[in-house]
């Protein structure tokens, strides 16, 4: 039996992120993390040691300085304590960014914000232009005529 759940866990860019494993019950025990691309993560296996660190006993599986590009769904895998069922638990990793300095570097919201601001100053010029020329004509009649 295939038992399939999951949940989302969203964390800052930079922070560590925390994804427990929900498949780890009563009756089946942590096995390994599959990660993005197929990276596996468990008992003898740990590709990076500095980045990545689980508990064997719950599987709760910590990754360290996330960034957006460890975004993505994680897939806990526990088996069966009886059996060769298999309970997996997808987590989706979403990492908030910093919306601030998002919009500080982002070429199309700084292009947006300096079209914005060259309009405002031809509408402006327009205006005063034009208040200019009323003004000058009307100065001018009242003595003219």
């Amino acid at each position: 039996m295939l038992l399939i759940r999951s949940s989302v866990q969203e964390v800052p860019v930079g922070a560590t992120a925390v994804l427990p494993c929900l498949s780890n019950d009563d009756n089946h025990r942590f096995q390994f993390w599959q990660l993005i691309g197929d990276q596996v993560v468990g008992p003898g296996n740990l590709p990076n040691r500095d980045k990545y660190k689980f508990e064997v006993l719950t599987g709760t599986l910590y990754i360290r300085s996330v960034s957006t590009a460890e975004a993505g769904f994680y897939k806990c895998i526990s088996k069966g304590i009886e059996g060769s069922d298999l309970s997996i638990k997808s987590v989706e990793l979403i990492v908030k960014k910093d919306w601030d300095e998002v919009y500080e570097n982002d070429y199309e919201t700084n292009l947006f914000r300096g079209l914005v601001a060259v309009g405002s100053i031809v509408v402006l010029l327009v205006a005063g232009i034009l208040a200019f020329y009323i003004y000058r004509r009307r100065k001018g009649s009242r003595f003219g005529g």
